[in-house]
């Protein structure tokens, strides 16, 4: 790689031509996605490289742990040893993150202080997981914006420090970072804690906050639970709704909301639409990709009469492309980089001229991934202004870096 351009639109030299790459990630994405609803007795008849991608896909989509209690054959000795030992770092991080957080939650609770443990946090403490089973990668929590502050200089008595700011949440990490490692789960990643003053998404038909109906009517200091299940499941779904719409969904998301679905009684269901068709949810479509997407995954998750109620409020452009398409196509596993992710989204012309404006000009809330990801410093595509990008991506069609770099690391693994 001896240019910018180079590296930009590229693979690295040691990996085959992008549209193997991509080949491979289809056929591997459907197979180990289809594991998790019907599993199957018989083993892939992959390639070797096959095999290094799937271990890729299982990272992307956040399903290793998932697979390793569903699975009921055996693969390769290189894939048996990458699910026990990933099985082995998921456990270890969520006992690690539960001391974590059992920390934060005295000091908090001394400060006076409340916040919600959000997502993840949630999710096990509800036990719709098994052990080692799903992966947690940061600490989320909510906490009021006159609180932001306060909070701040709790979490900085765990040493952490700020690492960057945006308008959605102030992220903070370790003050000394344990030794990265950059494949996969592992008990040594840095355990990031994300302070939230507001959970919304910005769409391309308007912006859906939700924040106010995941507060409790009464929230002492320390950390606390959601309002309600159907609470989290609203949280869960404008998550995977933003992430749908950047082509950027993790399998996991679907299973987190196929879980807490399954949870639900009718009384929330009702709750739960109502507050999609409230001022702040818009009108509700919003709500029908991830959970249609979910249903679609985990046959049985989602009840039919809350689906044909939202599925009315969504726009037919996004309902056919959501049904008709599979999940491959919004999530990680997918190479290709969208000129304008989120088209579908749009209901009108001034929506679709926003997306385009956003697209074109960052509006500065958005930080850089190598503010956030150190691995990916050496991929010039970041280095490079939205019209330099824009020009790269009319002419050459880059690969997403992402996906290429965690291809990379399974197949160096």
């Amino acid at each position: 790689m001896n240019s910018r351009a180079e590296r930009v639109t590229d693979a690295p030299a040691r990996l085959p031509p992008v549209p193997v790459i991509e080949a491979a990630l289809r056929t591997t994405t459907a197979r180990l996605l289809a594991e998790l609803s019907e599993p199957s007795s018989q083993a892939p008849d992959w390639s070797d490289f096959e095999w290094a991608v799937a271990r890729a896909v299982c990272a992307m989509q956040g399903i290793t742990g998932i697979l390793y209690s569903k699975l009921r054959w055996s693969g390769p000795p290189a894939w048996q040893a990458f699910l026990d030992d990933q099985h082995e770092h998921i456990g270890a991080r969520a006992t690690r993150i539960r001391a974590i957080r059992a920390v934060l939650d005295a000091r908090a609770r001394r400060a006076g202080i409340p916040y919600l443990g959000l997502k993840g946090c949630a999710l096990l403490d509800l036990g719709l997981y098994a052990p080692a089973e799903r992966p947690m990668s940061d600490i989320d929590l909510l906490v009021r914006p006159a609180d932001l502050e306060g909070l701040q200089r709790v979490v900085a008595t765990l040493g952490y420090r700020n690492l960057y700011t945006t308008d959605r949440h102030a992220v903070f990490g370790p003050e000394i970072p344990e030794k990265p490692q950059n494949f996969g789960e592992h008990r040594d990643h840095p355990v990031r804690i994300e302070l939230h003053p507001r959970i919304y998404e910005t769409l391309p038909a308007g912006t859906v906050d939700i924040t106010r109906r995941l507060w409790p009517a009464a929230a002492p200091p320390g950390e606390g639970p959601y309002a309600s299940r159907a609470a989290l499941l609203a949280h869960l779904l404008v998550h995977a709704a933003g992430s749908m719409r950047l082509h950027v969904m993790r399998a996991m998301h679907l299973c987190d909301i196929a879980r807490v679905a399954r949870s639900l009684c009718g009384e929330e269901w009702d709750t739960l639409t109502r507050w999609g068709f409230s001022s702040a949810g818009r009108d509700g479509g919003w709500m029908y990709p991830p959970l249609v997407s979910a249903e679609c995954l985990l046959p049985g998750s989602v009840p039919p009469e809350a689906l044909a109620v939202l599925r009315r409020h969504c726009s037919p452009w996004l309902r056919r492309r959501m049904e008709r398409d599979s999940i491959y196509r919004v999530s990680w596993s997918n190479p290709k980089i969208p000129a304008l992710p989120g088209l579908e989204w749009c209901r009108s012309p001034r929506d679709v001229l926003r997306l385009v404006r956003n697209r074109l000009w960052s509006d500065g809330t958005v930080t850089k991934p190598r503010d956030a990801e150190p691995h990916l410093l050496h991929f010039a595509w970041y280095d490079m202004s939205r019209a330099e990008r824009l020009v790269r991506w009319v002419f050459t069609r880059p690969a997403r870096t992402h996906t290429l770099y965690v291809v990379d690391a399974a197949l160096q693994q």
